[in-house]
């Protein structure tokens, strides 16, 4: 029922100067208005279930950070230099 979205969003082209983001001077305001309604509603690991594991994945996402993949990888590469 969202004729303006599936409308406008198949025809969005990207930014020449920056890829990561849209063409502004096309229609894109549905896009704008999904990507604002996305992102009000993050998906956050429960506290609890990060905080007994670390390293553990909830609906086949893994919770790990940026610096728990950098340890692991540390942590990897010093066995590999000891074996």
């Amino acid at each position: 029922t969202c004729t303006d979205f599936i409308r406008t969003v198949p025809a969005l082209q990207h930014d020449r100067s920056r890829p990561e983001d849209l063409d502004t001077t096309a229609e894109d305001h549905a896009a704008d208005e999904a990507r604002y309604g996305l992102m009000s509603r993050p998906y956050v690991p429960h506290a609890k279930l990060v905080k007994e594991n670390p390293i553990i994945e909830i609906d086949g996402l893994s919770t790990m950070t940026m610096n728990d993949l950098v340890k692991a990888s540390t942590r990897r590469r010093k066995a590999e230099q000891y074996h």
